[in-house]
């Protein structure tokens, strides 16, 4: 059986990360190009390396699998920005083993919720997210039990214009009720 070594990112790895969110056959690729994006450019992964918190996946020595990277909105509330993995080898519990090795990050640092966002006519990844156990958001966030963390980021994205968008679904996970897997 194959395993994945997970690790801090280097500038080093800069190219292999490029590499694995350009690849034609991820469907993070497919999507976001989808939707008139293109591809982040070096300098706009470099600085995502340097500002954001980040993890890389290695499997059995081929190199970068996957890739995730997450900011946090204040000290108990972490955003995840990206999650990608490699066209090659999806569907094989990576990108579930990714989001897991996130919480436990992120609980160990005091999180006590995350956010993510999927565009709303990608179902694959809408029962991903419900399946990891994430909520959708309902009602525009104004449902008064949720997180302090979620309010907190709904109300930088409405100040910086990120929200509503209408292509995005948000999803949430109160971390304080979430047991362990």
């Amino acid at each position: 059986m194959s395993t994945v070594k997970w690790r801090i990112p280097a500038r080093e790895d800069l190219a292999a990360i490029l590499g694995l969110m350009d690849d034609p056959a991820s469907v993070h690729r497919r999507t976001i190009c989808r939707h008139g994006s293109l591809p982040e450019s070096p300098e706009q992964l470099d600085a995502r390396l340097r500002l954001d918190e980040n993890l890389l996946g290695e499997k059995d020595g081929k190199g970068c699998v996957a890739f995730a990277s997450w900011q946090w909105v204040d000290i108990f509330h972490a955003h995840i920005n990206v999650m990608a993995v490699a066209g090659h080898v999806q569907r094989q519990g990576l990108g579930t083993a990714l989001f897991r090795t996130i919480v436990t990050l992120i609980r160990r640092r005091g999180a006590q919720s995350l956010t993510l966002r999927a565009f709303a006519d990608s179902p694959w990844a809408l029962s991903f997210y419900e399946g990891l156990g994430l909520s959708r958001l309902v009602n525009g966030g104004k449902d008064r039990t949720l997180p302090d963390g979620v309010h907190l980021y709904l109300a930088q994205a409405r100040a910086h214009g990120t929200w509503p968008d209408d292509q995005r679904v948000l999803f949430y996970q109160d971390l304080r009720v979430l047991r362990d897997r």
